[in-house]
């Protein structure tokens, strides 16, 4: 469990020894990068298959969360070589109006259609992620 202004983000494996690498990337593991360039806050990396999850703790502008999400996705493809297929993303929000549902669909089809990765998925307040 990751808590954060009161977001919370939880990864549930399946395999209770599973390990998950945390890394904070925003004002963190990418210093070197200008800081106009916009990052998600935190990656994890699954040690038993090295699958990246990308996650952005937002309020309601999920079209930011989506943006902060493809530059940090682009970012890790050009520095360190990882693939769309072992790329996940993942935003929790504050409550959003039902229009911005169907926004959210156009985001998730761009995301899978431009291979940013396997998916793109948002919770509010409190995302549970079964591994």
């Amino acid at each position: 469990l990751f808590r954060s202004n009161g977001k919370k983000f939880s990864i549930i494996p399946k395999e209770r020894k599973e390990v998950f690498l945390r890394i904070k990337i925003d004002k963190g593991l990418l210093l070197e990068i200008d800081n106009d360039t916009k990052k998600c806050d935190y990656g994890f990396i699954r040690n038993v298959n090295s699958d990246f999850y990308f996650v952005e703790l937002k309020g309601i502008d999920i079209d930011s969360a989506v943006k902060q999400l493809v530059s940090t996705i682009l970012i890790f493809r050009r520095k360190y070589g990882i693939s769309a297929e072992k790329t996940f993303a993942y935003i929790v929000s504050s409550g959003l109006p039902r229009a911005a549902n169907q926004k959210f669909q156009k985001l998730q089809e761009n995301f899978i259609k431009s291979k940013m990765g396997v998916e793109l998925k948002k919770q509010t307040n409190h995302f549970q992620l079964y591994v």
